[in-house]
Parts: C-alpha cells; sequence; structure tokens
C-alpha cells in the first residue's frame, strides 16, 4: 500500500506529513493576531496625540513668552519707581544713569525708558535724540490708574535693529507740576513710563517648544514607523516558527520514510524475483502469465515509490560548482524535447544575458528543472505552451527562474497543499516531485513559489543565489 493511501487511512500520524496550516511558498498568509493590530494603532495613535499636544501647546508658549517679558518690564517699571519716589526722590533728568543702574542690576534687560507727557511726547528719555519726539507706543493717553498697556515692535537704533516689547504704565511723580491741568494734582504728576524690553531675552522659551515639537514629530515617526514595522516583525516572527515546524516535520517523515522504504525494498525485490522466475515457466498467452506480469509492472511502481521516498529522507547536501544556467536549462529542455512533442507542447526560452553563472550543485538543479517540466507536461494533456525564461534580479546578486505552462492550473486547495509531502492532483502521482524541489531549491539559499495566473495555466517562480560574487562572468 503507498504512504499517500496509508496517510489518507489514518495509518500514519497526520502531523507527520504536515497540515493544511503549515506555510509554504503557495499559501495565503495566516492573519496576524488580534493584539498586534490594537498595538500598533495604539502605537500609531499615541504618535498622532503627541504631535497634537505639542503643536496644541506652542501658541500657549508664546503666550507665556509675552507674559515673562511683560513680567520683566513690571519689574523695572517699580524700580524706577521707587526710585522716583522714594527717599532719595531722583530727578527725571538722571534717567540715562538710571537706565544704567537698571541694566547692571538686570543684567542689560532694558533697552530703553522713557516718560511722555499727556501730548503723547518724550519729555525724558535714556536717548537724549528721542526728547520731544512722539512717543513708540500708540496708547499714550492712558488715565491714571488704568491698566498698563503692551506691543511689540522693531526698534532701529544707530548700531542695530532690534525687536522690542514695550510696556506703557502710569507713573505718579511728587512734586512735580506744570504738566496741564487735570494730568495731576496735590503736587504730583501722573506720566506715562515706557519700558523697552528686548524680546531676545526670551527666545529661550519659543527655542524650547520648537525643540519640544521637533521631538514629538521624531517620536510621531518613531512610533508610526513601529507601527507598521510590528506587524512586518510579527508576521516573519510567525513564519519562522511555521518554517521551523515544518522543518520539524519533514525530519520526523524523513526517519519514517527511510525505515519504510528499507523494510520495504527487500520483500519487493523478492516478489519481483519470484514473479519474474514464475513469468518464465508459464505460458506467454496464460492467465497465469497475465497475473504475473501485473505484479512485476507493480512491484517496479513501489520500486520508484521506495526511491522517491529514499530521495526525500536521505536528499545528500548540494555539492555545488560554478555553473552555466542558461546552459543547463537549454539542456534539459533539449533532453526532454521528445516527451514535449509527443504530447503537442511548443517549448520556448528566453535569458536576458547569453549566460547566467551561479554556484549550485548541477545534477539537483537538473532534477529539479525535471521535475517542473514534467509536471507541465502533464498539466497540458492536449497540448499547449510551455515558456521558460532566466534573468538576473535587480538589487539582488541572484538569478529568477520561471517556468510557466498553459494548462488548466490548481485549485485553491492545491495551492495550499502542493508542496506537502504525498500531495498530488496525479492519478499515478506519488506527491513528492514539488516536495523534493523545494527541499533542494532551499537547500541553496532559494525560494520557489507556484501560482496560477490569469491568462490560464500556472507559473513557478523560483529564486536562487549566485553564491558567490566569483560565480559572475
Amino acid at each position: 500500500m503507498e504512504l499517500r493511501a496509508l496517510k489518507n487511512k489514518k495509518l500514519i500520524p497526520a502531523r507527520l506529513f504536515g497540515t493544511a496550516g503549515e506555510k509554504n511558498q503557495t499559501r495565503t498568509r495566516e492573519p496576524l493576531p488580534l493584539f498586534v493590530w490594537i498595538f500598533s494603532l495604539v502605537s500609531f495613535l499615541v504618535g498622532l496625540l503627541v504631535v497634537l499636544l505639542s503643536s496644541f501647546h506652542y501658541p500657549l508658549d508664546i503666550r507665556l513668552r509675552q507674559e515673562y517679558l511683560f513680567n520683566k518690564a513690571q519689574i523695572v517699571a517699580g524700580y524706577v519707581e521707587s526710585q522716583l519716589q522714594g527717599p532719595q526722590r531722583r530727578s527725571l533728568e538722571s534717567l540715562p544713569s538710571l537706565l544704567s543702574e537698571v541694566n547692571q542690576r538686570y543684567q542689560s534687560q532694558v533697552l530703553f525708558l522713557g516718560i511722555f507727557d499727556r501730548g503723547g511726547n518724550y519729555t525724558h528719555h535714556t536717548d537724549s535724540n528721542q526728547v520731544g519726539r512722539p512717543s513708540a507706543h500708540q496708547s499714550f493717553a492712558m488715565p491714571a490708574g488704568s491698566a498698563p498697556s503692551r506691543a511689540s515692535f522693531l526698534y532701529s537704533s544707530e548700531d542695530s535693529q532690534k525687536k522690542v516689547f514695550l510696556v506703557s504704565t502710569s507713573l505718579m511723580i511728587p512734586g512735580v507740576g506744570g504738566m496741564g491741568r487735570g494730568f495731576g494734582m496735590g503736587g504730583s504728576s501722573t506720566r506715562i513710563l515706557d519700558v523697552a524690553i528686548p524680546t531676545e531675552i526670551a527666545d529661550f522659551i519659543l527655542i524650547q517648544a520648537r525643540w519640544q515639537i521637533l521631538f514629538s514629530v521624531m517620536a510621531f515617526f518613531l512610533l508610526v514607523g513601529f507601527s507598521f514595522f510590528l506587524p512586518v516583525a510579527a508576521r516573519r516572527f510567525l513564519e519562522m516558527q511555521s518554517e521551523q515546524e515544518q522543518h520539524r516535520h519533514w525530519a520526523h517523515m524523513g526517519r519514517l520514510s527511510a525505515a519504510l522504504a528499507h523494510e520495504i525494498r527487500n520483500p519487493l525485490g523478492a516478489i519481483k524475483g519470484l514473479s519474474q522466475l514464475l513469468m518464465g515457466r508459464m505460458k506467454p498467452a496464460s492467465q497465469e502469465r497475465e497475473f504475473a506480469d501485473t505484479i512485476v509492472s507493480e512491484t517496479r511502481r513501489l520500486e520508484d515509490l521506495v526511491h522517491s521516498l529514499l530521495s526525500f529522507a536521505r536528499l545528500p547536501e548540494p555539492r555545488k560548482e560554478k555553473t552555466d544556467l542558461v546552459a543547463l536549462v537549454r539542456q534539459v529542455l533539449e533532453d526532454i524535447r521528445i516527451e514535449l512533442e509527443k504530447s503537442g507542447i511548443r517549448s520556448g526560452f528566453q535569458s536576458a544575458q547569453p549566460q547566467e553563472w551561479a554556484l549550485v550543485d548541477s545534477n539537483q538543479i537538473r532534477q529539479v528543472l525535471w521535475n517542473l517540466f514534467l509536471n507541465a507536461r502533464d498539466a497540458m494533456s492536449s497540448g499547449g505552451n510551455l515558456e521558460v525564461s532566466l534573468q538576473p534580479l535587480r538589487g539582488k546578486d541572484g538569478v529568477t527562474l520561471r517556468v510557466q505552462d498553459s494548462g488548466s492550473g490548481f485549485s485553491a486547495e492545491a495551492l495550499a497543499h502542493l508542496f506537502e509531502p504525498f500531495f498530488t492532483t496525479k492519478a499515478q502521482g506519488n506527491g513528492l516531485g514539488h516536495a523534493i524541489s523545494q527541499q533542494i531549491i532551499q537547500r541553496h539559499g532559494g525560494t520557489i513559489s507556484i501560482e496560477n495566473v490569469p491568462q490560464g495555466g500556472a507559473l513557478c517562480t523560483i529564486y536562487l543565489p549566485r553564491g558567490a560574487s566569483e560565480s559572475k562572468k
């Protein structure tokens, strides 16, 4: 009884032969666990939230910068007022020297000080050229006791231009009169003090805010990259697990196949030899001779199966040598040409280069080509076209071999099990051709896949690395 029958009848554990859930190059990918997608989505949303919060916080940082400058100006205004109203009662003419003291006290954080009257003209200024000129602040008509006003503008001095933050606040100066009726009373005068603070002293707030946005954008892209990388890594991890499980199955199956082949081969040899001995003693046209002939033909078929089992279980390591793949493909096509022509199949071969060199075991690659070409012949029983192409793979040091037939293709179920040992869609097949071919290609460091093509038929794609740069010519 064939091993395929043993498998179908559950006489051999099915797990040793692989299950439909195992990975091969033709199967649809297994869906990832739900938590992987949830974690990726959460990572993406967290990154987006970080960027949105940073963007939302930036206007607050701008406002914080203005409040920082305003508080600095208020501190300076309070100090000036204390000097003018304190026990020393410093005069307004001492404003320039007062500015020097302020800058020394507050580490050069004041650009200029100015006092203007109700008419809006400076009466005192740290820059004597500004006396008598209109105030830099447009809202100069500030009633006593009103809240301070503020503004930002570009201030030009003799040596440079600076953007300043100007704060105008009311200033009570006792013992000063002559400013006009209603502007002061009781021996005191209310005037308006301009305090100009260079905005550059608060730029560190915006710099920190911009760095924060930059870091949040970088974090966003890192999280987005992680959210996209995680499913890829998870899928690759699951594929590696599936490959390891498949290799373990193959190891179990190899040992079982070798044991079965060893136990079957000797009895088969005895049955075949005795049947042939009996055939020599029977009449050529007798029914007994016909029965004996059937026994001999069936034992030969079982011998072929045993040989395939041993080939699969004891596939030797490739003996790689520099080989011209173009010449190898042409030679195999020429060897099988008569078989193809008998089935009405036209074959064609195209190569991007006249020679394609690679380090491979030519005998094993020849076995793969024979398997593929014979399967294509069986798929086109009524004739058809067999197209073979060979071309270098861009970006990789390897070549791609494509074998396409115009047969009926494979069903979805067959594609899912195509590389499983002992799975076959042919009545007389043993189901080891594709499995052996996959083993050979994988031992060469390559990949093999089979798919249906829209116009009908199947396409087998093989990638083979060249093995070494010296294999190129």
